[in-house]
């Protein structure tokens, strides 16, 4: 009984604080850290929320309104400061946060934690707890900025469809299997970085303001995302996915027009990177090291750019030319590197083949042709005949074998490239066939059940044993992606059509057709509308009045609608007043646009008439337009002129009642008086 008694009385003392809880602090806000502090305190925690002054609350941050709300919470494990947050360019950072700093003591959560109720709140702090199952972000719709580092126990965040988050930092999350930040309009950056391997999907579908995306060193090995979409991401300036060796594509990229940093390294990218997709006057950093790209274009945007401080896509799949062109005349004023690269071989071909890679045998750099080396190799690396310059081989034995093919690099960049085959397999072949294929970027073409999506000669064996194998080669040329861009201004409301899609509203959009040669095109249509005219009327009087009576940018024309609305000659005014009965309106230019405002309906009264009737005593008068009429004088016209808005005239015919006078005399007989009336 004594227990329960204390029991009681300590449920008491901690209920206190909430319940007499200072009138100027919300209540709600209150109870979700009484909540908190109930179910989520471990016995580290030396957070006091136990006070009964709000005021005095570590880790707290109340804003100056009445009641006042929860705008910031700062609960790291350690109490410690993360110091000043920096958020590089084009306002990346938002600088209110600069002095996030933890409660000053140990402030460790576990369990599942619910914010939902702290709808003021825009800054939340969660570094280093490490014992947080989950968090609840629903309903946080002033919530801008997130940082949670340092744990190993929390699998999920979903933060998706909160309008206002710009800001999520998370690192060291060594659990981590999704983070859902769709759909949040003015998201800005994320950062997901130095995690255990274990994130199998970030989605960022809708958020399409982000400016910043770092993934490091975090991407599941075993159930890994291989695609992140940057569809409509167009204010893209960053992205940095780092060692993580699953991305293969980034379905959008290509309209990232404003991306001034690129590093996608110790991937699986393939295909084409076109750096004129990206902003190129500003372009600082292009790192595609480790990857499996077959190209890198439009890189001569960068021979001249200053600003250019990386330029790394060693070991990928480039020509010789393209890696030795690249490393020699983009401006090197700083860290370079196009060595060394793997393309060509992996391919069975029959004794007696000769392989021609003329093509990389004297390459201009600089307007300089540099001659290139090339060295054949069996597969012990042992070199197998004289090196030569011309690129050509031909294999006469059966066996394993490489090519080594290198250039030095010119003046001023002095680079040196070294590009190693695959290796080629040689064997014996009594018998051959060939087709031609030429598909579309995009596209597989199969034989025999094998895909094939490059540009190349591919080889099919079949064996017969006790002879020599069959090949069949398949040369097969992928056509080049096509597309194009266009820009358009039109006036409000204009339809603009591209194919069989309309479009009515401002926007960047992207149609697909079928070209010339069958492949797809893709044309992107920058669309901007002129401003809507107001095209209202107000009438004052006898006037009709334009709205935009005070745009000085805008011409009028009034125009009868009762006739097709044909001009009304010199009625160029906002204003104007009719001179007949009839229904008018007013066209509005402005910037070569024009709009109709609706027909107004305008009536001229015709001239007025009026009769005053009154009955008067003989002795009685009246006035009208100043002249009297009496019992003398009953009956007469009055004309009144420039009568309301329209000058109207106005008769008034004056027909007056006179009553008979009284008789008030009297006469008197027989003292008797009686009136005479």
């Amino acid at each position: 009984m004594k227990r329960n008694y204390i029991l009681s009385i300590l449920t008491v003392v901690m209920l206190l604080p909430f319940t007499t809880i200072k009138a100027q602090y919300d209540a709600g806000d209150s109870t979700v850290c009484y909540n908190i502090m109930t179910n989520n305190f471990t016995a580290n925690n030396l957070l006091n929320w136990s006070d009964p002054n709000p005021a005095n609350w570590l880790g707290v941050i109340w804003n100056t309104s009445t009641p006042k709300r929860i705008i910031q919470l700062e609960l790291e494990e350690n109490g410690g400061d993360m110091g000043t947050v920096k958020g590089g360019n084009v306002g990346l950072a938002l600088q209110k946060y600069t002095n996030i700093n933890g409660s000053g003591v140990n402030s460790q959560l576990t369990g599942a934690l619910d914010f939902s109720a702290l709808t003021e709140l825009f800054a939340l702090d969660l570094r280093d707890q490490e014992l947080i199952s989950s968090i609840n972000f629903t309903g946080l719709n002033s919530l801008e900025y997130f940082i949670m580092c340092d744990t190993d126990s929390i699998t999920a965040l979903d933060m998706s469809n909160l309008p206002n988050l710009q800001h999520i930092h998370t690192s060291n999350m060594d659990a981590i299997l999704t983070i859902d930040a769709s759909n949040c309009p003015r998201l800005k950056k994320l950062m997901v970085k130095r995690g255990n391997a274990t994130l199998t999907n970030v989605n960022i579908s809708g958020s399409d303001s982000l400016r910043f995306i770092n993934i490091e060193s975090s991407v599941s090995n075993t159930s890994p995302q291989t695609s992140l979409d940057l569809t409509g991401k167009t204010e893209l300036y960053h992205l940095n996915i780092n060692d993580d060796g699953n991305f293969s594509s980034f379905p959008g990229l290509q309209f990232c027009s404003k991306l001034t940093s690129f590093r996608v390294d110790n991937n699986n990218l393939t295909g084409t990177i076109n750096i004129n997709d990206f902003d190129t006057a500003n372009f600082w950093k292009l790192e595609v090291d480790d990857n499996q790209l077959d190209a890198i274009i439009g890189w001569t945007s960068q021979i001249t750019n200053g600003g250019l401080e990386r330029m790394r896509a060693d070991n990928n799949h480039l020509t010789l030319k393209n890696a030795i062109q690249l490393a020699n005349e983009v401006n090197n004023n700083g860290s370079i590197d196009l060595d060394p690269q793997t393309r060509y071989g992996g391919d069975t071909i029959p004794v007696g083949t000769t392989l021609d890679y003329s093509s990389e045998a004297l390459i201009a750099i600089n307007g300089v042709n540099v001659a290139s080396t090339f060295q054949l190799f069996d597969n012990t690396g042992t070199q197998v005949g004289a090196s030569n310059a011309t690129g050509i081989f031909t294999f006469p034995n059966v066996g394993e074998f490489y090519i080594e093919m290198t250039n030095p690099g010119a003046a001023p960049n002095n680079e040196y490239v070294k590009l190693t085959t695959n290796n080629f397999w040689v064997r014996c072949v009594s018998a051959s066939g060939t087709q031609a294929l030429t598909i579309c970027a995009g596209d597989t073409a199969s034989v025999d059940g094998v895909g094939y999506s490059a540009t190349g000669s591919y080889y099919n064996y079949y064996t017969v044993p006790g002879l020599c194998d069959s090949v069949y080669i398949s040369d097969i040329t992928v056509k080049p992606a096509i597309k194009g861009s266009q820009s358009a201004t039109l006036c409000f409301g204009t339809p603009f059509t591209v194919g069989s899609s309309t479009y009515t509203t401002p926007g960047k959009y992207f149609d697909v057709f079928t070209a010339a040669d069958g492949c797809d095109s893709t044309v992107t249509t920058n669309l901007n509308y002129f401003p809507k005219i107001d095209t209202s009327i107000t009438m004052s009087g006898p006037t009709l009045i334009s709205n935009n009576i005070f745009v000085p940018t805008i011409t009028y024309q009034w125009v009868d609608c009762n006739n097709g609305n044909a001009p009304i000659a010199n009625a160029t005014n906002p204003t104007f007043t009719p001179t007949s009965t009839g229904s008018y309106a007013v066209v509005l230019s402005e910037g070569g646009c024009s709009d109709i405002s609706s027909c107004y309906s305008f009536t001229i009264p015709t001239n007025l008439t009026g009769l005053v009737t009154n009955t008067i005593c003989a002795t009685g008068s009246i006035v009208v337009n100043g002249n009297t009429y009496d019992a003398t004088s009953p009956v007469g016209i009055e004309i009144f002129t420039n009568v309301g808005p329209f000058n109207l005239d106005s008769t008034v015919i004056v027909n007056l009642t006179v009553l008979a006078p009284i008789d008030i005399s009297t006469t008197t007989s027989n003292n008797t008086i009686s009136s005479n009336a």
